[in-house]
């Protein structure tokens, strides 16, 4: 759809239409010569689209707002010991180049401490607003060095893409959601093609488990990242 309606050639549409790992598709843009503007605005229109419109199309068929059990709020110095643990474990993962290296240290540091009796309980809802204010900043930076014409350029085509991959996603999750008996609004959630740390936080404020959402994603980019480089050597 790319190159037919959109005239790009068949790398940026390739690296434009990439669901995800928007480093190493930028880094793959500036060495095969491809429009780095353009995937530029596409990808970051891309995640600010389903961040935006994914939690009301799952709110609008029925979806989110999941009843959670009330657990007692972490003091900020349960918090503080967890952040830390988390940006050590995070920093081995990092070196070897896996995506969302921080979000899943924390992860991690976070279960290894409920699951011990360290802690339990969940963050206080300030913090979560604080992190949620955080993830939409750094989505908004994508932006940074866009102008208002490049983005009205690539708009069209943009929603179009985006609107497909969350249908598609969203069918996909229906039919695993008949087969699993999985909700199908945790499903496309975990499934729609956004950022690890949008869709997560999505599904957190949705009273989703955002454990499974995350997990999900950071394979996903995971086998992106294995399978990209060889789509692009294809001719």
């Amino acid at each position: 759809m790319l190159r037919r309606f959109g005239g790009l050639d068949r790398d940026t549409s390739l690296l434009a239409s990439a669901p995800g790992t928007l480093s190493l598709v930028m880094a793959m843009a500036s060495e095969r010569k491809g429009d780095v503007t353009a995937i530029t605005v596409i990808q970051s229109m891309r995640l600010l689209l389903l961040t935006a419109i994914l939690p009301l199309a799952v709110v609008w068929v029925g979806g989110g707002s999941r009843t959670q059990p009330a657990l007692p709020e972490l003091p900020v110095q349960a918090l503080l010991v967890i952040a830390a643990l988390g940006w050590l474990v995070s920093l081995p993962i990092k070196r070897f180049g896996f995506p969302a290296a921080f979000l899943l240290g924390g992860m991690i540091a976070g279960a290894l401490g409920q699951l011990s009796g360290v802690v339990a309980g969940q963050p206080a809802y300030w913090t979560l607003f604080l992190g949620y204010a955080l993830i939409g900043s750094v989505i908004g930076s994508r932006f940074t060095g866009i102008t208002l014409s490049q983005v009205w350029r690539q708009a069209g085509l943009t929603v179009i893409m985006v609107s497909t991959a969350a249908l598609v996603s969203g069918g996909v999750a229906v039919l695993v959601g008949l087969w699993t008996d999985i909700p199908a609004d945790q499903l496309w959630i975990a499934y729609a093609p956004g950022g690890v740390e949008a869709m997560a936080a999505i599904g957190l404020a949705l009273g989703i488990d955002p454990a499974f959402v995350a997990l999900h994603h950071l394979v996903r980019i995971g086998v992106l990242m294995l399978c990209l480089p060889l789509l692009m050597r294809r001719r």
